[in-house]
């Protein structure tokens, strides 16, 4: 499930838009990339189908992250690990 989850599309950022709103349900499942490194496919019904997550950061700082239109343009939405709820 997705509550109110920011969805930064190329055109939003192209154009200078805030991101999109996208709430509803959906799937994951471990993929493997064109280059052969493993990544997270996310769909939300909707709103977020056939957006590919790929792994980076380190092992103690991992990240999610997808890119935002072009790769050469190094823009990307990046989910990090935050602190664990008291």
């Amino acid at each position: 499930m997705a509550n109110g989850l920011d969805v930064h599309t190329a055109k939003a950022a192209y154009d200078g838009d805030r991101p999109e709103q996208c709430s509803g349900s959906g799937s994951w499942a471990q993929e493997t990339s064109p280059s052969g490194t493993p990544q997270l496919g996310l769909g939300v019904s909707g709103c977020m189908e056939g957006i590919s997550w790929q792994f980076g950061g380190t092992e103690e700082q991992p990240t999610l992250y997808y890119w935002i239109g072009d790769p050469d343009s190094l823009n990307q939405y990046t989910l990090r690990r935050g602190s664990p709820a008291p």
